[in-house]
């Protein structure tokens, strides 16, 4: 079985050498066939990033052609699929971090689930499966001491704009290894919907892919009316928990007042190996 790991890469080089700094610690490299850095019309600043990247760890990269881009991310997926096709995919944001080596093995098997199309790890830090987190992680009094009772057993809160309640949830899980652990520690099993939600990671066949006919301009969009109009789900792996940075539209709050932290707490994880190329710093005059 071929599977391909696609890492999306915009135009954030700070994050996506975390990002993958975090991923090849974690990845047995003998569960996927090739790990590729997709850059969707990047600067040369991030180009040159995602270059050292793929020279050192042994990765392969794809550039989808800005003449092609659109501002869309389901067509520059579509482009590596037809670029290096593969039995399975797996694609995950530059801003997402692994915490554990069963990331692949877990988003496979979760693929098996009767009538799954996709396959997605759990993000803590999100407001989809949110109260299923905070419960797990001991934080539900806490939350609704602040924020009142949750939106549904599902949703947290009705917006993802609620940029206080993203910077409550990371204030809680910046320990990631710690959080990871509790999550694990948890009895695990599938949550199904058929809901809209992120795919930030998100996993799937080829041959659903062909069957879709691809992606469209918003990949979360077109997957999501594509499985309804199939009757098939999200399969959701509560025993697969990853980290998701993002989130939009709180994005600059998050680089701000969360990223410095997380690479100050979890050294380890985000640490670049001793040899890796760093840029050397001009000596001030």
């Amino acid at each position: 079985m071929i599977i391909n790991l696609m890492v999306l890469v915009h135009d954030r080089p700070v994050l996506m050498e975390a990002t993958v700094h975090a991923l090849m610690k974690q990845l047995p490299r003998r569960k996927v066939s090739k790990v590729i850095l997709l850059a969707n019309d990047p600067t040369a600043e991030v180009l040159a990033c995602a270059e050292k990247l793929a020279a050192f760890y042994g990765l392969t990269q794809v550039v989808f052609p800005s003449e092609q881009r659109a501002w869309n991310t389901g067509n520059a997926v579509n482009y590596c699929i037809r670029q290096h096709p593969a039995d399975i995919y797996i694609k995950m944001d530059d801003d997402i971090f692994i915490t554990h080596s069963h990331f692949v093995e877990r988003m496979v098997r979760t693929l098996r689930d009767p009538h799954c199309g996709a396959a997605v790890a759990l993000a803590p830090v999100s407001q989809f499966m949110g109260y299923y987190c905070i419960e797990k992680l001991g934080l539900l009094p806490e939350y609704e001491e602040r924020f009142g009772q949750p939106w549904n057993t599902h949703w947290l809160d009705g917006s993802f704009r609620n940029c206080e309640l993203m910077l409550w949830l990371w204030e809680h899980t910046l320990n990631l290894s710690e959080a990871t652990q509790k999550l694990l520690q948890a009895q695990s099993g599938y949550v199904r919907t058929h809901e809209q939600v992120s795919i930030g990671t998100v996993c799937f066949s080829h041959a659903f892919w062909e069957r879709m006919g691809g992606f469209g301009v918003n990949q979360e969009q077109s997957l999501t009316k594509y499985l309804r109009e199939i009757g098939y789900h999200f399969t959701i792996d509560t025993g697969n928990p990853v980290f998701h940075l993002g989130y939009n539209w709180c994005y600059v709050l998050m680089m701000e007042k969360v990223f410095p932290r997380l690479l100050e707490i979890n050294q380890q994880l985000f640490a670049p190996p001793p040899n890796y190329p760093v840029e050397k710093q001009e000596d001030q005059a």
